[in-house]
């Protein structure tokens, strides 16, 4: 219900994670403006100013260009993708399903992340992701930090990274694993609604933002 005429008058970067994932795919999906994937105001302390991620940020906000590589993972998919950056938390994208709100998937690169679910859940709401279409037309995901995750009493038996990787591994798009984004202290800064250029392969990752 937020009235954002005079937000689309006169956009601003809006930046921060988790929750925010909501605002970020809104703004862009709604009115077509970028926002941006990143630590929140409590993150920047004396003791983390020199830290990459709030580095990087502050480049983000000063027009440099985002471009990362970053060491491979063993579940990683190998390939080539160009696309529109979109996504964020799992749980916030999910519920934006059947809403005005979804983006449309179609040749995007999706960022996950996630913090405190249960695997069980993580399994439920990626397949939630499959079925209702967000998942088979992608160029690219990459998939960040699943951390404080929980299990019941009998094990789910695969973690969360190998529970995407299961779902997603017929595709044909490159999958980067264990991407430093999400709920963790090296968070890196990314453009939500911004053409994006992903390597997955030869050693490394390597997720650069397009001009």
């Amino acid at each position: 219900d937020l009235d954002l005429k005079r937000f689309n008058d006169q956009p601003k970067w809006l930046a921060g994670y988790s929750d925010i994932t909501t605002l970020l795919t809104h703004v862009y999906t709604t009115l077509g403006i970028a926002g941006i994937h990143s630590p929140m105001c409590s993150a920047i302390t004396p003791e983390t100013e020199g830290a990459q991620q709030i580095r990087k940020l502050r480049e983000l906000l000063t027009g440099t260009p985002a471009s990362y590589e970053v060491d491979p993972n063993p579940l990683d998919i190998a390939g080539l993708g160009t696309g529109i950056l979109v996504g964020g938390n799992l749980s916030l994208l999910v519920n934006l399903s059947g809403t005005s709100s979804r983006p449309d998937t179609r040749g995007k690169i999706l960022l996950l992340e996630d913090t405190g679910e249960y695997r069980y859940v993580v399994d439920r709401m990626m397949q939630n992701l499959r079925r209702s279409g967000w998942l088979e037309p992608l160029a690219g995901m990459v998939v960040g930090s699943f951390t404080d995750f929980r299990d019941t009493d009998t094990p789910f038996g695969m973690t969360e990274h190998e529970l995407i990787r299961e779902l997603v591994k017929g595709y044909g798009y490159p999958v980067a694993f264990g991407f430093p984004s999400g709920h963790q202290l090296e968070n890196f800064p990314l453009k939500i609604g911004v053409p994006h250029h992903l390597n997955v392969g030869g050693g490394k990752t390597l997720l650069k933002e397009l001009t």
